[in-house]
């Protein structure tokens, strides 16, 4: 079974936090800080962990700014995004997107988010 885990960028306090509970009919989430946000498009943005972790172990989620490597090539930096037209998580680069469920034999290593740079 896949692991469903969500993080949210706080817009106030300007931080990453592990989402406890997502409450999608009222739409609230409440973080493991004990904060409750209510409204998402003021408060906050919420990301997904897309089900797969980088060459350390780390997990990888929406936003999150990645090196991707393709056999001997030179790591390429993009960002992780959800490919809507795709209906799939991939890398975005200013000269490629690559769909994660169209490749294979690549390494990935998270280098930070979009959020925090």
């Amino acid at each position: 079974m896949r692991d469903i885990d969500f993080r949210v960028w706080n817009k106030t306090d300007k931080k990453i936090e592990r989402v406890f509970s997502l409450n999608i009919f009222y739409n609230t989430v409440t973080t493991y800080e004990a904060k409750k946000y209510d409204n998402c498009d003021k408060e906050y943005d919420l990301m997904q962990y897309i089900g797969i972790k980088d060459c350390e172990g780390v997990k990888v989620f929406e936003e999150d700014m990645v090196e991707i490597a393709f056999k001997i090539d030179k790591p390429i930096t993009g960002i992780v995004k959800f490919l809507e037209k795709e209906a799939c998580f991939g890398v975005v680069t200013p000269d490629e997107t690559f769909c994660f469920c169209e490749i294979d034999n690549f390494t990935l290593k998270v280098i930070g988010n979009t959020y925090e740079q």
